[in-house]
């Protein structure tokens, strides 16, 4: 799905996806610019909702019409969405993407690397809302190199609808109160999106122990056993301060299950009982980590000892 969101991406779609797309004369009408003349389904038993967009729909300035507004904190620039989608290309009337309603929202970085038009359409909205958003072409993929539109059967003039629900939006990083850095411990250095980079002290040995260390201390409530929590994180090794896992890397947060050993036992003991918002430090020795197999996916050995960096967004 954030093919089709981001601008900086390729372009794909399945080609079941673009039937229904071949000459039509309800194409051929005149363009219909208010999206009022969209129609919306109701949602029953997690299924996605139909989306009835009139062929020739299509507006000069993109737009956003609340269907039914929420409840929640309005959403900010950098938060990360949890959301459920569908997408629609207005001058055909044809469904392009949508998510699985009947699973977990999809994660979206409000950010500049989205498209301009559905950043605008979302930013302010009340999470809980359901929101349609017109995405003109000036705002959609008009840098996109032509072939890669084409791929998804999407023009250079034609008009984006997307059909959102908001089901939740959690900060992209900590935000708390910053803790002094103590002696000893790795040094850590946030990039200006709050990407962490972490430096091993040179010609130290890692402690025999799990080392947990706040950062940032969060506002939020504290973090419970058994909670699902929202993170940032990026892992390197101890012996040589190689990044083997990263989030940031990947482009969204990731939710865990904490405290019931579905995580390694130094997130389980270093996680609960933090609080929402924070940044903590684990140095976590190989009994806490993956034991004497290791993880040789990652190129972690029985030995190594590893140095998380990890932002807890929400916890639910």
């Amino acid at each position: 799905m954030r093919r089709l969101l981001r601008r900086s991406a390729t372009v794909a779609l399945a080609a079941a996806l673009l039937t229904g797309c071949g000459s039509d004369p309800e194409q051929e009408a005149a363009p219909v610019s208010d999206l009022n003349a969209v129609k919306v389904g109701d949602a029953a038993d997690d299924a996605k909702p139909a989306v009835t967009v009139p062929a020739g729909f299509s507006v000069e300035d993109s737009a956003s019409r609340v269907i039914e507004e929420g409840t929640g904190e309005p959403v900010a620039e950098g938060d990360v969405l949890g959301m459920q989608y569908v997408l629609v290309n207005g001058r055909t009337g044809t469904e392009l993407a949508a998510s699985d309603w009947a699973a977990a929202p999809t994660s979206l970085v409000v950010d500049e690397t989205i498209l301009a038009g559905l950043r605008a359409g979302l930013v302010d909205k009340p999470v809980g809302s359901q929101v349609l958003v017109a995405v003109a072409p000036q705002d959609g993929f008009v840098d996109q190199p032509a072939e890669q539109g084409a791929a998804a059967g999407i023009e250079k003039d034609d008009t984006l609808v997307f059909l959102v629900d908001l089901v939740d939006a959690v900060p992209a990083r900590a935000e708390g109160t910053p803790v002094p850095p103590v002696p000893g411990l790795p040094a850590v250095t946030l990039a200006e999106d709050g990407a962490p980079t972490i430096a091993i002290p040179p010609g130290t040995e890692p402690p025999a122990e799990l080392v947990t260390q706040v950062l940032i201390e969060g506002p939020g409530p504290v973090v419970e056993a058994g909670q699902t929590i929202t993170v940032q994180y990026t892992g390197v090794k101890y012996a040589d301060g190689q990044v083997f896992d990263s989030s940031w890397e990947k482009g969204s947060p990731v939710p865990f299950v904490i405290g019931e050993g579905q995580v390694i036992s130094g997130w389980d003991a270093g996680l609960v009982g933090r609080t929402v918002g924070s940044q903590v430090l684990l140095i976590v020795p190989p009994a806490d980590g993956y034991g004497e197999a290791g993880n040789p996916q990652a190129g972690i050995t029985g030995t190594d000892t590893l140095v998380f960096v990890v932002d807890i967004l929400a916890a639910t």
